[in-house]
């Protein structure tokens, strides 16, 4: 009896253990990375104060897709930089059930250029 009892326990334990459901979030990985080079600029001393104005006050847009596989697609549309600046390279990361992604600059972004550049960056 005190073996039926203790093969019934053992038996419940593995059971709840294999219906517990365990969270595990995979490494986040990047693939497909595009960084389009500047697509418009315009600057302060060359460009119409109006268009100028309009081009700065324009927001930064991120777009996030999710395909059938579960994939999860970005893409930052109109990022502003300044002229000196030639790209971005994303890094991301994830932690806390959150998924961060950083936009790096490439060149100097510390130079200083009299114009402004929109890009577009798809990860």
């Amino acid at each position: 009896m005190v073996k039926q009892i203790v093969f019934l326990v053992l038996s419940a334990m593995t059971m709840e253990a294999c219906s517990t459901e365990q969270n595990t979030m995979e490494q986040v990985r990047m693939s497909d990375v595009v960084s389009f080079g500047c697509t418009s600029s315009f600057s302060a001393t060359e460009s119409r104060p109006e268009y100028y104005e309009a081009e700065m006050a324009k927001p930064t847009l991120m777009l996030i897709s999710v395909d059938a596989k579960g994939v999860a697609h970005f893409k930052v549309k109109d990022l502003q930089a300044n002229c000196a600046v030639t790209g971005f390279r994303p890094q991301v990361s994830s932690q806390d059930r959150e998924i961060r992604i950083v936009l790096v600059p490439l060149g100097d972004p510390t130079l200083e250029a009299d114009c402004m550049c929109k890009f577009d960056v798809r990860v």
